[in-house]
């Protein structure tokens, strides 16, 4: 049985990660895909997945691997069940805090949905939350589409702009004293990592300032992307003034990992604990989750 690399050969971090599990001694090759026969197999125990959310075949050949004996990395059926309205519901129920959302309609373009989607009047939840404002999609990823609003009419003029390519969210801006982002690895270690998001850089960091919640903070991490599903994952944290944490982005399915944007000894630590899990799955019988009753 093989190791498989689904990603883009420039990227640095995959082709690190494939260099150390070579050092230890396993047969790890760059995977590739044509036409495939269904149902379709391969003899790769472990698939290291960094592409397929970009191209729906490629989605659909992990999933039908993923069921026939491959376990891929990440699971290729979290996906599809998952989007910032589930990721908040599920931090109300594991006790998260994160900042007060409301979700706007999208403005169907495809079909007259008129009966039964009532478009929003921003003057209706003004009383609801407020300024300044962050708007973003509901499904959106990384920093695509997502904007800081500080009056009614700036709500206004952008949620007219996003709807008819999105279903909107719109929070409360949490004002940030400290950032972090969270790499979570296989439900069980936490690589926090302070962010600055002026500067778009990482930063070596000691702790100090927030070595009170920082046991919540990764429990809390580990414990969503348990419930998620995720094995490799980056959950981003705001601490507020008042030293209070605030999740505010839950969701990562390809988190990125750039030896230049980030400080060597966290990221030779990433490096090296993917490879340990990947190791780990590979010498178990462990597969994905799947949202069905499917014979193993």
């Amino acid at each position: 049985m093989k190791i498989g690399i689904l990603d883009d050969r420039k990227e640095a971090f995959s082709r690190d990660v494939l260099n150390k599990l070579r050092e230890k001694g396993y047969q790890v090759e760059y995977v590739w895909f044509g036409y495939q026969r269904i149902p379709t197999k391969s003899d790769y125990r472990v698939i290291l997945d960094r592409q397929s959310m970009y191209d729906e075949f490629l989605r659909a050949i992990m999933k039908v691997l993923s069921l026939n004996g491959t376990y891929v990395i990440n699971n290729p059926f979290s996906n599809i069940c998952d989007d910032k309205l589930v990721e908040l519901n599920l931090c109300q129920s594991l006790g998260i805090p994160y900042p007060k959302t409301l979700v706007l309609p999208r403005e169907s373009v495809e079909y007259d949905m008129s009966q039964e989607i009532v478009l929003t009047d921003v003057k209706d939840i003004l009383p609801e939350l407020k300024f300044p404002l962050i708007i973003k999609p509901h499904d959106g990823y990384a920093w695509k589409d997502v904007y800081e609003v500080n009056t009614p009419e700036e709500l206004d003029k952008l949620y007219r702009s996003l709807r008819d390519e999105y279903t909107v969210l719109v929070q409360e801006k949490i004002e940030p004293k400290l950032m972090y982002r969270a790499y979570s690895i296989g439900h069980e270690k936490v690589v926090l990592i302070r962010y600055d998001p002026s500067s778009r850089r990482y930063l070596e960091d000691d702790y100090s300032q927030i070595k009170d919640i920082l046991p919540r903070i990764e429990e809390w991490t580990k414990r969503l992307n348990e419930v998620l599903d995720y094995d490799l994952n980056s959950v981003e944290w705001i601490i507020d003034q008042n030293g209070q944490p605030y999740l505010i982005d839950a969701f990562n399915e390809v988190p990125e990992i750039l030896p230049e944007a980030i400080p060597k000894t966290y990221y030779d630590e990433l490096v090296n604990s993917v490879a340990e899990l990947v190791e780990k799955i590979f010498h178990s019988d462990k597969h994905n989750r799947w949202p069905f009753d499917y014979p193993p």
